[in-house]
């Protein structure tokens, strides 16, 4: 399972449609709708020759499309939600689904906690002169 460039968005019955023995089945339908479903998937060596920028373009072009056809029949915008991640793609139900890759959010979390937790103990004056005087700290 590789993780890929994907265009989602959270399933809709309206929207993605159902069969007449999913439409049935209240809990399918419930589970479902809190599913990631893909619009496009890209892989690592699409990207180098297409380019994301294609991707990027058709994103913007979807949703300015959306909005306007939105704006002339005066009613909610459901594609508001579409969303650009990385994500590991899966097929069920003969659908594409995706489960968003969190990896760079968690990066980003633990550097944070580190650079604003304890990065001011080490720089602090009182502990400089302290390691300046008797070395490192004890473990």
């Amino acid at each position: 399972m590789a993780i890929q460039v994907i265009i989602y968005q959270k399933w809709n019955q309206t929207l993605h449609g159902v069969s007449p023995q999913e439409s049935q089945n209240a809990k399918l339908i419930n589970y479902m709708e809190k599913k990631n479903f893909v619009m496009i998937a890209v892989e690592e060596n699409e990207l180098i020759y297409d380019g994301i920028e294609y991707y990027i373009d058709w994103y913007r072009r979807y949703n300015l499309d959306m909005t306007l056809y939105n704006m002339d029949n005066s009613i909610l915008n459901p594609f508001d939600s579409v969303k650009i991640s990385l994500g590991y793609l899966y097929t069920w139900k003969d659908r594409s689904f995706c489960r968003e890759f969190k990896g760079i959010q968690k990066f980003q979390k633990m550097w944070r906690e580190f650079h604003y937790k304890k990065l001011p103990k080490y720089k602090s004056i009182k502990n400089l002169n302290h390691r300046r005087l008797f070395g490192k700290f004890k473990r």
